[in-house]
């Protein structure tokens, strides 16, 4: 009868033990971290996309307006809004206007905010014509 290759019927020792629980944990930590980069990424987009939202209402109010009556908007509007259901976020969007010529006028509407300490913002422009 044969002998198997392995004399040591004990089970694992303790030193495989430790190194095969190191390896799991830098396992884990490689996806927690990965977890947690996704989340941010995807939180970074969500809040982007307000920013588009905000702009977005801002110049559909810059459109309905007339050419005449421009002068009169608000240059500032804060605007809050929950993200996720965790975070209230304040979106500041600021209206510029620069003169083309005597019948055009380029409107840029630029929100910005701040996540995480870093300021953010999105901008977009549109000329409005006096018909």
């Amino acid at each position: 009868m044969e002998r198997p290759a392995s004399l040591n019927d004990r089970g694992m020792t303790l030193v495989e033990l430790l190194i095969s629980m190191l390896i799991m944990m830098v396992v884990a930590l490689a996806l927690v971290q990965s977890s947690i980069v996704a989340m941010n990424a995807n939180v970074t987009n969500e809040m982007r996309n307000e920013a588009v939202s905000v702009a977005e209402q801002q110049m559909n109010t810059v459109r309905n307006t007339s050419f005449a009556n421009l002068s009169t908007l608000p240059t500032t509007t804060t605007v809050s809004r929950n993200i996720r259901s965790l975070m209230n976020v304040q979106f500041t969007s600021t209206l510029a206007q620069s003169v083309v010529n005597a019948n055009a006028t380029q409107v840029t509407v630029t929100v910005s905010w701040t996540y995480r300490g870093a300021p953010k913002s999105y901008s977009m422009s549109t000329v409005m014509r006096n018909q």
